[in-house]
């Protein structure tokens, strides 16, 4: 055995050590013994993402075998947990981005876009963030930085390599996964965290919030933060070169020896479709799941996708870790243990008025020591009973909750994005630290500023 193997053997049963050391502990007053043993679940959860003692897809099993076994859950229940709509939706999402991958459709709208914006390096820059951050609201967003990661190494190679422009390579890629990392905020499709919100304010709450409604609330703060980090971008790494017209002329080719063919414009054709009932298909009683499966089930139906395709390009492990997490969501609820942590967090928060700073904060601080998916599942339902305890809205804790974990900037495990870029060996840790820490700050004053004046002043949130 390895030192790193074992290492993520001391924390796994250091992990298990302090849950137990927890559930010894007297009950507080005010949570009950379920909340106190799920309270115990979480910060063990918490430890093993934190130091990825175990794969995540084996933390989630984790949750349902301690929620039955410690918790006393009902076994049925337990496993009713896991499937939510939600978990279809994603799983539905994986398939249909992996159809997006084999035909090429990610990277040629991509590349559609790059090659009629201009050579200069300004506006190429720009161009990706935008282009990354508008397909990444629809197709999810490792499937776009996936996609982009050789058209930025192939700008880079051409235009000289990254000896020669470092600068230029580390704005090309920093502007990948920032362009996803605001783009998946805008719409439920965009990331898994959405949707996982949309469950518990659903779930929790009761509150219904359709496709369609989301991107009211989001999509401006996206639209609103391209050009900001864009600029932020190209004033951190100052490329060394301001016109690459032969290396765009280069992509002009490439792009023009492959168009788009009658098997692509179908699987167009089919997601604006699944698009539409995403939209639309709440008035229906078609939920966002069900119309996520069905388009997967129609890529296989025209012969667009195997299921051999499905099988080996899904991350079944992650609709297995956001199942386990939902579920101890819920259970968070159910117990007690949220509406305990909730009150220990506002017996510290000075005035009501504080409360959206505060979670804003306290999520993208979250975010960048764990996933994105993982903070808001862990988490949400503490904010929104924060929410709904402080007389706030929880729609509007929920939607800070969500989009704050999007702003994963700064560390390499944030989001998968982030991981994809610092995969091509070119950027490292003090590089997202570079980049990272004032576009974090100017995030989280761009959302409090919509929430303000926008969400409150103007749609009444």
């Amino acid at each position: 055995m390895d030192e790193k193997t074992v290492k993520k053997r001391i924390w796994f049963v250091a992990a298990l050590i302090v849950a137990g050391i927890i559930m010894s502990l007297p009950t507080p007053d005010g949570l009950t013994p379920d909340g106190h043993k799920t309270i115990a679940l979480l910060i063990m959860v918490v430890i093993l993402f934190v130091t990825e003692a175990i794969p995540a897809a084996a933390i989630a099993l984790l949750i349902g075998v301690f929620e039955v076994c410690v918790v006393g859950m009902d076994p049925n229940d337990a496993a009713k947990s896991y499937m939510k709509d939600a978990v279809a939706f994603i799983m539905g999402s994986l398939m249909i981005a992996v159809v997006m991958v084999k035909h090429g459709i990610a990277q040629k709208i991509v590349l559609q876009i790059l090659t009629h914006i201009g050579t200069k390096v300004s506006r190429i820059t720009y161009g990706i963030v935008g282009a990354c951050a508008l397909t990444s609201a629809f197709i999810t967003e490792h499937v776009i930085a996936a996609a982009m990661l050789p058209v930025a190494l192939a700008i880079s190679k051409l235009s000289g390599g990254f000896r020669k422009n470092p600068n230029l390579t580390k704005l090309l890629l920093f502007a990948i996964a920032y362009g996803c990392a605001i783009g998946g905020l805008a719409t439920p499709s965009g990331g898994a965290r959405n949707i996982i919100m949309m469950e518990y304010l659903d779930g929790m709450y009761g509150i219904g919030i359709g496709y369609a409604e989301w991107m009211i609330y989001a999509f401006p703060i996206t639209i609103m933060l391209i050009p900001i980090v864009g600029f932020l971008l190209l004033r951190t790494f100052k490329p060394e070169v301001s016109d690459i017209t032969d290396v765009v002329d280069t992509l002009k080719e490439e792009d023009s020896e492959t168009p788009v063919g009658l098997r692509q414009y179908l699987v167009i054709g089919i997601f604006l479709v699944i698009l539409a009932l995403w939209i639309f298909g709440r008035d229906y009683g078609i939920g966002l799941g069900t119309a996520a499966v069905m388009g997967a089930i129609l890529y296989l139906i025209f012969g667009l996708a195997r299921w051999r395709d499905y099988n080996s390009g899904v991350a079944w492990g992650v609709v297995i870790l956001y199942a386990g997490a939902i579920s101890l969501g819920f259970e968070l609820m159910d117990s007690g243990a949220a509406l305990w942590i909730s009150n220990q967090f506002l017996s510290v928060i000075p005035a009501s008025s504080l409360i959206p700073s505060f979670v804003s904060a306290f999520t993208i601080f979250t975010t960048n020591t764990m996933s994105d998916g993982a903070t808001v599942s862990v988490i949400g339902p503490i904010m929104l009973q924060m929410a709904h305890n402080s007389g706030i809205n929880p729609l509007l804790i929920g939607l800070i909750t969500s989009i704050s974990s999007a702003f994963a900037y700064v560390l390499i495990i944030g989001n998968p994005p982030n991981a994809i870029i610092h995969s091509s060996g070119f950027v490292t840790g003090r590089d997202f630290l570079k980049a990272g820490a004032i576009i974090t700050v100017i995030s989280f004053i761009v959302l409090l500023l919509v929430v303000n004046v926008y969400w409150i002043g103007i749609l009444g949130l």
